[in-house]
């Protein structure tokens, strides 16, 4: 029994190991398009003083 419960353990945990790189590669995606969309408004802000 307790053998049955170990595989369903270490199931589980691969499922959330699975989750949670899923989470981190979408996060990884989102960065990098949020970079490449801020990158002409970086620069841009970079051009204003910078007291605004």
């Amino acid at each position: 029994m307790t053998a049955i419960m170990a595989i369903f353990a270490r199931l589980d945990k691969q499922k959330k190991d699975v989750a949670k790189s899923k989470a981190s590669i979408h996060r990884g995606f989102f960065i990098i398009f949020m970079q490449i969309i801020l990158l002409p408004t970086g620069r841009f802000w970079q051009k204003l003083p910078p007291y605004i």
